[in-house]
């Protein structure tokens, strides 16, 4: 079985599609990523994926660009995926980047943040969820990957509202977003521009996810523990 954390439902829509899959989803926080990723582990997960959206760090990499990760970097240092499983998604997706990615604590808001840690770091892109995910399979001894794909890009900056924290279900908490517009809505444009990002990110993810044969996937990486395939906790 393939354990997949995602932050968003919309990513999760996706990662269902995947057969044999289980999908979790965190909002966007770590320490229910951790707790999900817990979870899937003791289903049975044969692998865990870290799998979404990402904010682009690398100015070369547009929005919908796909990013495969071959370590999670963090100001404590790094955690490596596993070579087999990235030459897996790599011989499935041939089109996306391979490299490191940054853990961060809360999003990478402005353009000059983003540019600032490309330069310290070297790293592709960021989320805040792939370490969690990364620390729970080293600790329970399965293999970890992370497929990621560009929305917000490297010169892009947010908007406020696209900050306000989500659901836990992993959806945008009206409550929070509308207000936020309507304190400021010289935002707007940049919302649609972001939303216009996610789109093609959420495209990119979907054919990466389509790529991959569940066929293939388990003669690669082992026997269905017996979960429903395509649960969703």
């Amino acid at each position: 079985m393939l354990g997949i954390v995602c932050g968003l439902e919309s990513e999760a829509a996706i990662a269902r599609r995947m057969a044999g899959s289980c999908v979790a989803i965190s909002a966007a926080r770590a320490d229910a990523a951790a707790g999900e990723a817990r979870w899937l582990a003791a289903q049975g997960a044969a692998v865990l994926l870290s799998f979404g959206l990402a904010g682009g760090l690398d100015p070369d990499l547009a929005a919908g660009s796909v990013v495969i990760g071959d370590r999670v970097c963090a100001m404590d240092g790094s955690l490596s995926c596993n070579h087999e499983f990235i030459k897996f998604l790599q011989y499935k997706i041939p089109a996306a980047s391979v490299g490191p990615i940054w853990a961060a604590e809360s999003a990478v808001k402005s353009a000059q943040e983003k540019l600032a840690l490309f330069r310290r770091t070297g790293c592709l892109c960021t989320d805040m969820e792939s370490r969690a995910v990364a620390l729970t399979a080293a600790e329970a001894g399965i293999p970890f990957a992370v497929l990621r794909a560009v929305a917000d890009t490297a010169v892009t900056d947010l908007p406020p509202a696209a900050l306000a924290p989500l659901r836990r279900d992993g959806k945008a908490d009206l409550r929070r977003v509308l207000p936020a517009v309507i304190r400021a809505p010289g935002q707007i444009p940049a919302l649609f521009r972001l939303g216009l990002y996610a789109y093609l990110a959420l495209g990119a993810l979907r054919r990466a996810a389509g790529a991959i044969s569940p066929e293939e996937f388990q003669e690669n990486f082992g026997k269905d523990s017996g979960l429903r395939p395509d649960n969703l906790r």
